[in-house]
């Protein structure tokens, strides 16, 4: 292991790896290839542009960007100032990014003007009306006084009356002395803090999660190790740049020479096409990227045999359809925002079993235990209770939240992560679903990602399952599960249930299933299965009132 983390931060062994991979590709986003030292230019250039602004250690930006060159660009700089980066969602409206740029306490925004036919501009100035009279040099925001600059990313060459030109600052830059820029890195402490981000959550208002650069550095460079990435690696990376995982792709590729190529938004034959011209090693994503490329009906039309790595989100039930894609390496990885603390690595990729069956095991300096959810007492091997963390990759706080950071921690220094889990001999760790995501059912606890498991893992006939509760007035709630059966294939809820009798408690087998197709299914832009939506659309379908709860 190379153990970045215990010594720098980010920019220092970005530069670090500049100077020892001068002649590797370090980035390519459509037609722009980049080689280290023209991508450290770039950085140099947009860094000194961004300090005429102020900008520097500890300043506070949020971004809301997609993945390209301009993002990887804005990232690099504003770690080499000491700047703390706030991601924010691309999807989110105006609202909900006022409400994040003031629980963060954003003091510039550097935005994109339009993306994917989101104009967030228009967005912004529906959201702030006083941008429609303010200058660029500082903007007064009545209710959100921190916000005093905004820099505008325009691809039209657009200019707003309110806010600095991304290019501008560019060109500003370029007058930067190299030794300046380098020394600027010294400057940042790996105990700084670099990242503030709001966590993807889709059952309430996101926590913004802190990092530093060495607990970022620490999951990335684990998590670069236990995928053994080197400097002739190309990773593909369509990560949002508003989940923890954009920041892992991002910065890998970087720690060890490799090259990053970028797609702004996942198409699956466009990431075949990348992953055939350009040879692509080794590429990130949940099970549905995957299956939307093994799904896609010119699959076969290209070859991925260059593909030896793969970083999955993924659980069980979906083994033997993406390892069919040719993919001998399933490196799945268990984590959050807090910690990305488990991925099955390279160098177990001859143990098939835990491959197929487990969510990785604990990288380099993690500790790991499993609680009993009522009493915080540390559970047996192979015994489900909440997965706890601690380590150097750890988060630092949720911002500004010392209560709720407080009550996630124990006397121990463990994070409790919320989600249930267990651990074998050998460390491998089982997921078993969120803690919350329990279906109370006639005075019984029913784990929701347990049926879903045994009907995707089980029977003949389940593809996909997400399973929740209904409001029932007999059972309180009753389980409830939505299904895609494979191609071919027909089922009843009957034989369904018959199928589950004797192998599930009674009080697990859900009452009702409703089946859909696989265009039917709703994703948040992470690629995770948004299982609030789809249960608000069988409440719907169901003709169930919400208030049959209360």
């Amino acid at each position: 292991m190379y153990q970045e983390w215990k010594n720098y931060n980010i920019s220092q062994a970005f530069d670090y790896t500049c100077r020892v991979n001068s002649s590797n590709e370090a980035l390519v986003s459509g037609d722009v290839r980049l080689t280290y030292p023209e991508l450290q230019r770039k950085v140099f250039e947009l860094a000194h542009g961004l300090r005429t602004l102020g900008i520097g250690k500890g300043s506070r930006i949020g971004v809301i960007m997609p993945n390209s060159t301009e993002w990887a660009c804005l990232c690099l700089a504003l770690f080499r100032l000491g700047a703390v980066i706030i991601p924010l969602n691309l999807t989110w409206t105006g609202r909900e990014l006022a409400q994040s740029l003031e629980l963060t306490d954003a003091e510039v925004l550097v935005t994109i003007d339009s993306f994917r036919g989101t104009n967030y501009v228009d967005s912004l100035m529906e959201t702030f009306p006083e941008l429609a009279n303010a200058g660029r040099d500082r903007v007064f925001l009545g209710q959100h006084p921190n916000l005093t600059q905004f820099v505008t990313l325009s691809r039209e060459g657009i200019q707003y009356p309110f806010s600095h030109d991304y290019h501008a600052l560019v060109a500003l830059g370029g007058d930067y002395r190299a030794e300046e820029m380098l020394a600027l890195a010294d400057e940042v402490s790996p105990a700084d803090e670099c990242l503030c981000l709001p966590t993807s959550g889709t059952t309430g208002f996101p926590k913004p999660v802190t990092h530093t650069h060495s607990s970022l550095m620490s999951n990335c460079s684990n998590f670069a190790d236990a995928i053994e990435f080197t400097a002739s690696d190309r990773m593909l990376n369509f990560g949002a740049t508003y989940h923890i995982a954009g920041f892992l792709l991002l910065v890998i590729p970087f720690l060890r020479g490799g090259t990053m190529h970028q797609m702004e938004w996942f198409d699956p034959e466009s990431a075949l096409g990348i992953i055939e011209k350009e040879r692509i090693t080794t590429i990130w994503g949940f099970a549905i990227h995957y299956l939307m490329m093994k799904r896609h009906v010119h699959f076969g039309a290209y070859s991925i045999k260059s593909l030896e790595r793969t970083l999955v989100g993924s659980d069980p039930s979906y083994y033997e359809e993406i390892r069919s894609m040719g993919l001998e390496f399933h490196g799945n990885i268990y984590g959050c925002s807090e910690y990305l603390s488990n991925l099955f690595p390279y160098r177990d990729r001859f143990d098939e079993k835990h491959m197929r069956l487990s969510h990785g095991r604990p990288v380099d300096s993690v500790e790991q235990k499993i609680a009993n959810t009522d009493t915080g007492e540390t559970l047996g091997f192979n015994e489900i209770g909440e997965i706890c963390v601690k380590g150097p990759g750890l988060f630092k706080d949720y911002y500004k939240m010392p209560d709720l950071t407080a009550s996630v921690m124990d006397a121990d220094g463990f994070f409790h992560t919320g989600d249930l889990g267990s651990m074998d001999e050998k460390g491998y760790t089982y997921y078993r679903g969120r803690l919350k995501d329990i279906v109370k059912t006639g005075g019984e606890n029913v784990s929701a990602r347990e049926v879903e498991m045994f009907l995707e893992g089980e029977t003949p006939w389940v593809t996909i399952a997400q399973v929740f509760g209904v409001p029932d007035s007999t059972w309180g709630e009753a389980v409830t599960a939505t299904v895609q059966v494979k191609t071919d294939t027909t089922v009843s809820e009957d034989e369904l249930r018959s199928f589950c009798r004797g192998k599930l408690a009674g009080y697990k087998i859900p009452k009702r299933f409703l089946f859909v197709g696989q265009s039917d299914w709703v994703v948040t832009p992470t690629g995770k299965l948004d299982k609030t939506a789809m249960r608000e659309r069988a409440l719907v379908l169901l003709g169930i009132e919400e208030t049959l709860l209360t």
